[in-house]
């Protein structure tokens, strides 16, 4: 029963990451009961260097949250569906 459940999280979350890219910011939004947005946010007074590097920045709210502040993000993330979302 125990593998049977990480083989369901495996693809769960490569189906989430991939092919169900859209769907990140819902399951996102549901995990965290809406604080998703807020919670990566609270890193943005924190950042003193122009240009930051972002890793895993999923479908990029936050890369885009530090360019409205004027800094210089580059985001790097194996999936590539999420690159296109970002």
């Amino acid at each position: 029963m125990r593998r049977l459940w990480w083989a369901f999280l495996r693809l769960f979350f490569r189906l989430l990451y991939n092919e169900f890219a859209w769907a990140y910011d819902l399951v996102a939004w549901v995990v965290s009961l809406g604080q998703w947005k807020a919670w990566g946010r609270t890193a943005l007074p924190y950042l003193r260097r122009e240009r930051v590097l972002e890793l895993a920045h999923g479908p990029g709210h936050l890369l885009v949250a530090m360019a409205e502040r004027g800094l210089t993000p580059v985001g790097l993330d194996l999936s590539p569906y999420m690159g296109r979302l970002a």
